[in-house]
């Protein structure tokens, strides 16, 4: 059941980074769905994820289709000024749900209320362009960030989700990937194994942003650190 569920987040958030989710029945406000976080609950259906746009566009999906009313992040004067919207991590410990965005220099993390949208910024971090978040077990979070820019590229940051204090936990093999363009990438946790998942973009141009690429996956494990 770990293994299944933190797999299917983790295909999941790679095809729709890559604009390659399966459509929706009714779609979202804005193309291009970012991140998602698997819901403590499932539906009838089977599992369901809070996602959230680039643009900041929040709604319930399963695997097919929308399975909410859309509602936009609301911003406070922190965020205001995220450009992309890029991360989205429920924590399994609190039931808190993270939001993070960039705005090409520095990233944001904040907490969100997904039914009304209003956000609260925690913190800034500084000089790093994080493309997705994930908690492990305990409610430890991390970010994955861009594989090419900000002063780490392609690392797993440990965030403190109290003040959004990062740390350079590993820097990460980039598997032949060549950029992520700010905003794709993927970063799951699977209980099973007691490991991070990651994916990645192998290659993409300017001109071919909504084309998909060949995805690395690779296994992080707290073992190996």
């Amino acid at each position: 059941m770990h293994w299944r569920k933190a797999l299917t987040s983790l295909a999941f958030a790679a095809a729709v980074c890559c604009g390659s989710a399966r459509s929706f029945a009714a779609p979202p406000p804005r193309l291009g769905i970012k991140a998602a976080a698997v819901r403590p609950q499932d539906s009838s259906a089977g599992s369901t994820f809070q996602a959230v746009g680039l643009s900041g566009d929040l709604a319930v999906v399963s695997l097919t289709r929308m399975e909410s009313a859309a509602v936009f992040v609301v911003p406070d004067s922190t965020f205001q000024g995220v450009a992309v919207t890029t991360g989205l991590a429920l924590d399994p410990t609190s039931g808190t749900v993270y939001v993070l965005g960039h705005d090409f220099l520095n990233s944001y993390l904040g907490t969100l209320d997904f039914t009304s949208g209003a956000e609260t910024t925690i913190g800034t971090i500084p000089n790093e362009i994080v493309v997705d978040l994930a908690f492990d077990g305990g409610g430890h979070l991390y970010g994955l960030t861009e594989s090419q820019q900000g002063a780490d590229p392609h690392a797993l940051l440990a965030i403190d989700k109290a003040t959004a204090a990062a740390s350079v936990a590993k820097v990460l093999d980039p598997h032949g990937g060549k950029s992520d363009f700010y905003e794709a990438g993927a970063l799951a946790w699977n209980a099973g194994d007691q490991s991070f998942y990651y994916a990645d973009l192998d290659q993409m141009s300017a001109a071919e942003q909504t084309r998909c690429y060949p995805v690395k996956i690779a296994v992080l494990s707290h073992r190996g650190w």
